[in-house]
């Protein structure tokens, strides 16, 4: 990932980064932190791992297809977020309006202090 330095007032990562490596996503979110404009907001909307760290292969979205996927809990996205020099504007669980077990999406809204 090669972004301009702050050039970004929003960035929008919708079902994207639970497929970067756990070993990669901190220098990612460094990337996305550095291309935001001083009180930028980057919006994330990833599949969570349901309180636990997973990551691996699994089945991909049509038959003889797989996807690399890490699944992280809230509490280590906010963790990697906040690390990352993030502040917490919100955090919700998608779709709404249903049981949490059914709720496979943490989206969260972050802004660049400034």
């Amino acid at each position: 990932l090669s972004l301009p330095s702050e050039r970004f007032d929003g960035i929008f990562a919708n079902a994207v980064l639970f497929h970067v490596p756990s070993e990669c996503l901190d220098a990612v979110l460094a990337q996305i932190w550095n291309a935001l404009r001083p009180g930028g907001v980057f919006f994330s909307s990833n599949a969570h791992g349901f309180g636990k760290d997973q990551e691996g292969w699994t089945n991909g979205r049509t038959a003889n297809t797989r996807s690399w996927v890490c699944w992280l809990s809230e509490d280590s996205w906010r963790r990697r977020c906040e690390a990352a020099g993030f502040r917490l504007l919100d955090l919700y669980y998608r779709p709404p309006g249903r049981p949490r077990e059914q709720q496979p999406f943490l989206a969260s809204v972050w802004s660049k202090p400034g």
